[in-house]
């Protein structure tokens, strides 16, 4: 193999591009550093270094795209919201804002479900131990009662 010679920033973004295509496209790692090796005469350790360098990018990006996801499907629902609203669809405007707020997580019907039937069984249990503890009371009261019957 000769020697690699430097290359040019345009022909690192072009191999980044190219790399960027195989990872979305499910190449091995294999694949990718035979197919560097074919096409740009370089090494694996090269081809492994834009790969790492792809991967960071992917990252970056996706932190991004999440930002503007999450933007851009609010103001999608605003504005169908407000296409409901114009036309008296009230309970397609309804759905809209339930959607919007699982969207966000604001309600969490399932937590607050769960909750509720927690503290009825909690208050079910305070019944049952304060009835105990009144017929508890009112036989020691009617034990005392009978001993000092007996004095």
């Amino acid at each position: 193999m000769p020697k690699e010679t430097k290359a040019t920033q345009v022909e690192i973004y072009n191999r980044e591009t190219k790399i960027m295509e195989l990872l979305c496209e499910a190449k091995t790692k294999k694949y990718i550093i035979d197919y560097a090796l074919e096409h740009w005469n370089i090494s694996p350790q090269q081809t492994q270094n834009y790969i790492k360098k792809c991967y960071q990018n992917i990252k970056e990006e996706s932190k991004t795209i999440r930002k503007n996801f999450l933007s851009l499907s609010l103001r999608r629902r605003e504005t169908l919201y407000r296409k409901a609203l114009n036309a008296t669809d009230y309970r397609l405007a309804l759905d809209i804002i339930k959607d919007t707020d699982k969207l966000l997580g604001h309600f969490q019907p399932e937590v607050i479900v769960n909750n509720f039937t927690q503290f009825n069984q909690l208050n079910q249990i305070n019944a049952k131990t304060v009835e105990e503890l009144h017929e508890k009371f009112a036989n020691r009261l009617h034990e005392i009662g009978k001993d000092e019957q007996s004095d």
